[in-house]
């Protein structure tokens, strides 16, 4: 555990840093208030990186200002910045509790939107991180299908052998792969080491040329 940095007093965007109110997820929480008058709880990681600036106003000044409230990439920015930034988000601990970032220019809505309509974003696409432990920036991010995004995401608590797409078949007493493909789950034999698995996993979407991530193989 690092030496805690005491902010007491200092200011970030709107945000006055009031007193340390505790731990989670091993970050240091802090109260402070907003020049609004609201009171919110941030963790020193987002307030020292400029990534939170005010309770949420400053942003819903410029979807005001700007008039994007009702476009569908709202929705998308704002859900991104929820997971990653408040604490009482159902996601939260998939994302900024393991540490994930939204980059300082995307807290623009006006910012995000364009870089979206640039960079092949339409209806019914996901946000994607391609490294899945790095962050939300335009170096990180795609656009892709919800089947792409199920199949890319981390290897989940529950999964023990340390593969996405990989788990243990009981019956057959060896390791599973598979993966969606065109609508469906398609499956890729048993196989008797959970690598050798994930490197028929691989080889799969690598002859298909799928966008799924490769987890053994290199590209």
């Amino acid at each position: 555990m690092g030496v805690k940095i005491d902010i007491t007093d200092e200011v970030y965007g709107r945000l006055t840093v009031l007193q340390d109110v505790g731990r989670k997820n091993n970050r240091v929480l802090w109260e402070c208030r907003c020049s609004c008058g609201n009171i919110v709880t941030v963790n020193s990681n987002t307030l020292r990186r400029g990534n939170t600036q005010s309770c949420g106003c400053l942003n819903k000044e410029a979807l005001t200002k700007h008039g994007l409230s009702q476009h569908p990439l709202y929705k998308v920015w704002q859900k991104m910045i929820d997971r990653c930034e408040n604490q009482k988000a159902k996601d939260y601990s998939g994302y900024g509790g393991r540490g994930i970032t939204v980059c300082e220019r995307w807290h623009s809505i006006i910012v995000f939107h364009a870089w979206c309509t640039a960079n092949g974003w339409k209806p019914g696409l996901q946000i994607d991180r391609e490294e899945n432990d790095g962050n939300y920036t335009p170096e990180n991010c795609r656009f892709v299908t919800r089947t792409v995004n199920v199949n890319n995401r981390r290897v989940l608590r529950n999964n023990k052998t340390g593969y996405t797409g990989v788990c243990f078949h009981k019956g057959e007493g060896k390791f599973q792969a598979s993966l969606y493909h065109k609508g469906e789950r398609t499956y890729l034999g048993y196989h008797t080491a959970s690598k050798d698995a994930a490197i028929a996993r691989d080889s799969f979407i690598k002859t298909n040329k799928l966008p799924h991530k490769l987890q053994v193989l290199t590209k």
